[in-house]
């Protein structure tokens, strides 16, 4: 059997990357923050992916096929609650940057066979003025996060081309699931309407509904990290749809499934979205050609299945 190691595997990409890597038999090992839990049953000490002998005792005992670092450190533009600039970098160069070097760093010196994926970000691309992006479009990071998300894909092309390392990043564009995080808007709209429609409050505060997203569905994306692995040489990809939609059209689609009035029920607020960037909408056409793959779920089904995921 195959094995895959997983760093920030209780997210929403980590929970879904593992169901799919166990439905292909692989035998995945999934670390969390304070867990390090095995499909196979075996006990693992919790490991700290900012030591460097903790990642390497790790990854040498388990020695995985395939690595997928999906452990970030993002906090939202929307959060009122902000850390200090010391804090946000701190934390954003820690686990963006320094856990992965870890991970690389081991691959490079025990000459393991491990093929890597870095989970990046369309926000490498904030403030462009290019739409559609592609690989080959100028980064233009506008925020700290996206900063240290750039630095970890430089990290991988170091490795890739100074030591020859199969390290492969995917820029990933919005995508949502059930099980997405309730911070991000999508699933602020989702509870919202949720909640006004059993009667637990009567509006709901959102930012500007004209903001377009390329939004797409977190099972088809985790499947294009796993295609990006498979492959003989190791590049950079961007995972998205080549579509965007409004906020507007995610509300409405929410609010009809539930068969509510949107508009009774929102209250648009720009003060409540405190950046404005470029427009982000990925062209896939490099992961279409290399690997096959393209979004196999529409827009209005993903904003269903994530309705049914809640009720």
């Amino acid at each position: 059997m195959r094995r895959a190691l997983l760093f920030g595997a209780k997210g929403q990409d980590g929970q879904l990357l593992t169901s799919l890597l166990v439905k292909k038999n692989y035998v995945v090992l999934g670390v969390s923050r304070t867990t390090v839990d095995c499909t196979d049953g075996s006990y693992w000490q919790p490991t700290d992916i900012l030591n460097f002998q903790s990642v390497r005792e790790l990854i040498q005992r388990f020695l995985p096929d395939e690595i997928y670092y999906l452990a970030a450190f993002h906090h939202p533009s929307q959060n009122k609650e902000l850390l200090s600039p010391e804090g946000l970098w701190s934390s954003s160069l820690a686990i963006n940057v320094s856990g992965l070097i870890n991970v690389l760093e081991t691959v490079r010196l025990y000459h393991l066979i491990a093929k890597v994926f870095y989970a990046s970000s369309c926000l490498v691309y904030g403030n462009t003025i290019t739409t559609p992006q592609t690989e080959e479009t100028p980064y233009a990071p506008d925020e700290i996060y996206a900063i240290t998300k750039v630095a970890g894909m430089q990290a991988c092309h170091y490795y890739r081309a100074q030591h020859s390392l199969f390290v492969a990043s995917g820029i990933l564009y919005n995508h949502e699931s059930a099980l997405r995080a309730k911070k991000f808007v999508s699933q602020k709209i989702i509870q919202g309407a949720l909640s006004i429609k059993r009667g637990e409050t009567k509006h709901l505060d959102l930012g500007s509904l004209s903001a377009e997203i390329d939004w797409g569905y977190a099972p088809d994306f985790v499947e294009a990290m796993y295609l990006i692995l498979q492959l003989d040489q190791a590049e950079d990809f961007i995972i998205a749809t080549g579509t965007s939609h409004t906020v507007r059209d995610f509300v409405t689609n929410v609010f009809s499934v539930l068969g509510l009035d949107w508009a009774e029920c929102i209250r648009e607020n720009d003060n409540i979205i405190q950046r404005r960037r470029g427009k982000l909408v990925g062209d896939f056409s490099k992961l279409r050609n290399k690997t096959g793959w393209i979004p196999s779920v529409s827009f209005n089904q993903m904003i269903v299945n994530m309705i049914n995921g809640e009720i």
